[in-house]
């Protein structure tokens, strides 16, 4: 049995006995909503969060377990790619966790690398990379060096790096990560399966395609298997196996691949998702390599747009999109 009936009956059954808004009932529905997310089941992770939150909140705004449902339903916001949103809520939840829990408190650090996690996102490398290294510095002292906190700061801090290309420090970085979590949490795991996917990232970007393949290749058939073939990281891989198929000149496999990625990433996360327009931008480019200029010009100009008004006119995944619009028109 897995432990999604368990949650299900158990919050189910407080709500009969105790009542919806009982902090055991609270609780269970926090957890059923953790548990969502870690399926990737976003859309049902969402009400269940709101609604513990507002309920925690009447206990007080800085309630221990009020933070945490805030710092939970930011996280999640910040995975569906509403990062306008999860903002003030990490901000938030850091500034009175520092207050009730003290600044070196795993909860503490917790949002402290969230927020570092959504400025990544949003673009801003700047605000994120001060965090990341005050978060790596602490989790170390605290917690351990390899303890699986420490380890997703440690993986945080490389992804950075890597957009910022400074691929030295991220490689060096994402093999002491890989590492370690294979002995700490074992290779299957699903942190160890997204650590080899950002080694994998690495290898793509510094065109070390040989390197790039086989850890894309078996961590997606592993996470197919783990986590299911629709979940949100199995979609990444798949996107990033088709990258590696493209860059090497084998389109035929690159293409199903973009195809059903898009096609379930839109199911799953919705049309407007930074990821949904990641893996849209990657069909452009192969429509547009392959002289299909009808098609690579619809969904340029789709995802420029898109892009334009959930992340911003300015940022790198925007002016990415205006440069192969770009690029294209001028054929």
């Amino acid at each position: 049995m897995t432990a999604l009936p368990l949650f299900e009956e158990c919050l189910m059954r407080r709500k009969a006995v105790l009542g919806e808004n009982h902090p055991d009932t609270l609780t269970s529905m926090n957890g059923l909503a953790t548990l969502y997310v870690k399926r990737g089941e976003y859309g049902k992770a969402l009400p269940l969060f709101t609604q513990s939150l507002k309920q925690w909140k009447v206990l007080g705004e800085k309630h221990p377990d009020t933070l945490i449902c805030m710092f939970n339903l930011a996280m999640l916001l910040n995975h569906q790619g509403e990062y306008e949103k999860a903002l003030p809520l990490y901000r938030e939840c850091l500034k009175q966790r520092k207050v009730v829990l003290g600044e070196n408190h795993p909860d503490t650090l917790h949002s402290m690398d969230g927020l570092a996690f959504l400025f990544t996102r949003r673009g801003e490398y700047g605000k994120a990379l001060s965090l990341f290294e005050e978060c790596l510095g602490k989790r170390k002292a605290v917690l351990g060096e390899n303890h699986p906190d420490t380890l997703t700061s440690m993986s945080n801090l490389a992804n950075l790096y890597m957009k910022q290309k400074q691929y030295s420090k991220a490689l060096s970085l994402f093999e002491d990560c890989v590492k370690t979590e294979k002995v700490v949490l074992g290779e299957n795991h699903p942190s160890t399966l997204t650590s080899i996917s950002d080694l994998a990232n690495v290898y793509l970007e510094q065109g070390d395609y040989g390197c790039a393949l086989p850890l894309y290749d078996k961590s997606l058939r592993v996470s197919s298997a783990v986590l299911g073939d629709n979940h949100p990281n199995t979609l990444q891989l798949m996107n990033n196996l088709a990258l590696v198929y493209y860059y090497q000149g084998e389109y035929e496999k690159a293409l199903p691949l973009y195809e059903e990625c898009l096609k379930k990433r839109i199911v799953v996360l919705g049309e407007n998702h930074p990821d949904t327009l990641l893996t849209m931008s990657n069909l452009g480019c192969w429509y547009d390599n392959q002289g299909d200029y009808r098609n690579a010009r619809s969904l340029h100009e789709a995802c420029w747009t898109k892009r334009k008004v959930i992340l911003g006119e300015n940022h790198p995944d925007t002016l990415r999109s205006l440069n192969n619009l770009m690029n294209m028109l001028n054929r």
